[in-house]
C-alpha cells in the first residue's frame, strides 16, 4: 500500500516503509508493531507515521485551498 507517498510493505507485524526513487524502493525505516492483530490500529499509526517522513523527505503532497 501507499500512504503519503511512502511505499508500506507489511511482513507479519513488522512495516518496510520505502521511498521510490528511479523505479527502485529505497528503505527509510522499519516499524514494529505489537502482533495482536489489530490492522486497522496500526495503519491508522503508519498513517501518522509516513505523513511525518514524507513532510521530513520533501515527499508530502500539500493539499492546497480551493
Amino acid at each position: 500500500m501507499i500512504q503519503n507517498n511512502i511505499v508500506v510493505i507489511q511482513r507479519n507485524n513488522r512495516y518496510e516503509l520505502s521511498l521510490q526513487v528511479n523505479n527502485q524502493n529505497v528503505i527509510v525505516a522499519y516499524v514494529l508493531m505489537p502482533s495482536d492483530g489489530q490492522f486497522v490500529s496500526d495503519s491508522k499509526s503508519l498513517e501518522i507515521i509516513t505523513k511525518t517522513i514524507a513532510s521530513r523527505w520533501g515527499v508530502l503532497e500539500k493539499k492546497g485551498k480551493k
